[in-house]
């Protein structure tokens, strides 16, 4: 059996508290759709779910355009669908 996330979308309210110069935490909330594809044998089905998101994070910035994000977030999807956590260490490049 393979499965895909062919598609993600969500928007998000986001706060931030900075705790240094370079450095912030944050926290967001949203919300989102998540489209998935499986296939097995030959045969594929798709579905796709609305879910409420919500998680916190840190940045810090080495200099004025790069950094680096570490965060989490929580997929709650509705209609006692099923629950996702994503942890992601990502590189920031403001421009």
């Amino acid at each position: 059996m393979k499965v895909d996330e062919t598609r993600q979308i969500a928007a998000y309210g986001v706060g931030y508290l900075p705790v240094a110069p370079n450095a912030d935490l944050f926290v967001r909330a949203g919300y989102g759709n998540t489209k998935l594809k499986a296939s097995v044998a030959g045969t594929s089905a798709s579905n796709d779910g609305d879910s409420w998101n919500y998680g916190v994070g840190g940045q810090y910035f080495f200099n004025d355009k790069n950094g680096v994000r570490a965060d989490y977030t929580r997929y709650d999807f509705v209609d006692n669908g099923p629950k996702a956590n994503v942890w992601a260490l990502s590189y920031v490049r403001k421009f």
